[in-house]
């Protein structure tokens, strides 16, 4: 275990295959990618993802977060993951899809961007949002 953000009940792990998980009581609801790991986890996903790209620096990220923590515990039908801009393994992967402003939301299907949101939104909006692009699928 390596450290537990107490505004989110959330518990970061290094899983069985290297992923950096946020753990709720669900399991594994949100992977930190980097540059590295987008392409299999995200691009190469069976699963609609929604992608966070963030940075703990941003005060919109930190309200943001936990909206996005509970809509990914309640919805096993999308894979949530994370990217953080502000470090070093994570520098190519934020201008290639285009990121200016943070936090921006990204949900890939198929490996195609099917909905891009810039800044915050409220839970039901985002969860709206994800279900009417998951089922248009």
């Amino acid at each position: 275990m390596i450290a537990k953000n107490d505004n989110s009940m959330i518990t970061e792990i290094i899983n069985e295959v290297g992923e950096t998980c946020l753990i709720t009581e669900t399991g594994c609801n949100i992977v930190e990618v980097t540059d590295e790991t987008f392409e299999e986890e995200v691009l190469k996903s069976e699963k609609p993802v929604l992608v966070d790209f963030w940075a703990p620096r941003c005060g919109p990220c930190k309200v943001l977060g936990p909206i996005i923590d509970e809509i990914a515990e309640n919805t096993p039908y999308v894979k949530f993951v994370k990217v953080n801009v502000d470090v070093d393994n994570s520098q190519k992967t934020a201008p290639t899809y285009g990121i200016r402003v943070i936090p921006t939301l990204k949900l890939f299907i198929d490996g195609k961007i099917k909905w891009t949101q810039e800044g915050v939104l409220s839970k039901d909006v985002l969860q709206k949002n994800i279900d009417d692009n998951v089922q248009t699928k």
